[in-house]
């Protein structure tokens, strides 16, 4: 049998042929199930045995042997390394990192302080303090250089950071070029935002400079529409640079408008904006995140404060209405349709607390 750790969960099981082959997870110390499924359309389910991680299909039946360690190595567990796409999965050995295909086999040595992905067939591999990419051969893209691992093969072009240098990296030809930027963000719709000499501007791809840095802050652009911060004041400009919205906001709560809205702070009170600018529903909330998160979709939370100016959470519809009035000192999503609710604690000391189902 399978060795399980005590400190380990049984959080639910898949009955497979007879046999329940058990998900487990690891102590709360490390994070993440010790299994990621669906590998070429198999699933495989990491096991310890003797201390070390191995891997079973569905029938149970050990296919990759169980030599590997058990923790990887800064703030993870194995699973969230381990096989993260259809074909490779990252192995710990000592403190060391490497990557093994679906069959089990070792195609890169563990040799690395740390591996992620970055598919296609590539991997952000780090020495020392110090990132680059490299593929299934083990060659590096680029130098062992960079001081920030997020570089992606699949980009057009990257953002490598070397002390002070900032790096454009076009991955698929493997150039790197230095610029003289003091900051490069991310490329979002062709666009990245930059520092020269403390205010933000945007380059494209080739580097060159399309807006010019004019601008306190920004953000990237989605849906050609990009936050700036003006004189004090946030607005919204277009990919040419013109100015769409009027700077004249105190701050926006998200940066883009993913749901054709956005909430927004105007003379201390927060209201739904569009993308002209205009409040369809009015300035009248002392805080809302709008419609822009993970559930919130048809509803959003609003923050008023009541007669003793306690901060009391409600909910309104896509129109403003109010469906739930703010009578709740604690309120947040957990799917789309469900709420948790709570007006605080009760005389005994029990939170009063439940779900509301929308």
């Amino acid at each position: 049998m399978y060795q399980t750790n005590a400190v380990m969960k049984l959080q639910s099981t898949k009955r497979v042929l007879g046999i329940l082959i058990p998900i487990l997870y690891l102590h709360s110390s490390c994070k993440g199930p010790l299994f990621l499924p669906k590998m070429e359309n198999r699933e495989f389910y990491q096991v310890r045995i003797n201390d070390k991680i191995g891997f079973i299909n569905e029938r149970g039946k050990l296919v990759i042997p169980a030599i590997y360690d058990t923790c990887v190595y800064h703030q993870s567990c194995a699973s969230s390394k381990s096989f993260f796409g259809t074909e490779y999965g990252i192995i710990r050995r000592g403190n060391k990192f490497g990557a093994i295909n679906s069959k089990g086999q070792l195609i890169i040595e563990p040799q690395y302080d740390d591996l992620e992905e970055s598919p296609p067939d590539h991997f952000r591999a780090k020495k020392g303090n110090k990132w680059t990419l490299i593929d299934l051969e083990n060659r590096p893209v680029f130098p062992f250089i960079f001081d920030n691992y997020d570089i992606d093969y699949d980009d057009t072009v990257s953002i490598g950071q070397s002390g002070k240098d900032n790096y454009l990296l076009y991955t698929l030809s493997g150039i790197m070029k230095k610029t003289e930027y003091e900051k490069i963000g991310s490329f979002s719709e062709g666009f990245a935002e930059v520092k020269i000499h403390g205010k933000t501007g945007f380059i494209d791809t080739s580097g060159n400079v399309r807006i010019e840095a004019k601008y306190e802050d920004a953000s990237f652009f989605i849906d050609g529409l990009s936050a700036v911060k003006w004189q004090g004041k946030w607005g919204y400009i277009d990919t040419s640079g013109k100015m769409i919205i009027e700077a004249k906001f105190k701050g926006p709560a998200w940066t883009s408008f993913r749901s054709g809205m956005n909430a927004i702070e105007w003379q201390g009170k927060w209201g739904i904006i569009n993308k002209q600018g205009n409040f369809i529903i009015p300035p009248i909330y002392d805080f809302t995140l709008g419609f822009d998160g993970l559930y919130e979709k048809e509803f959003a939370i609003i923050h008023m404060k009541d007669s003793s100016h306690s901060e009391k959470k409600g909910l309104i519809n896509r129109k403003g209405e109010m469906v739930i009035p703010p009578i709740y000192a604690e309120m947040s999503f957990k799917d789309y349709h469900v709420l948790y609710a709570s007006k605080g604690y009760l005389e005994n000391g029990d939170y009063d607390g439940g779900l509301i189902f929308l």
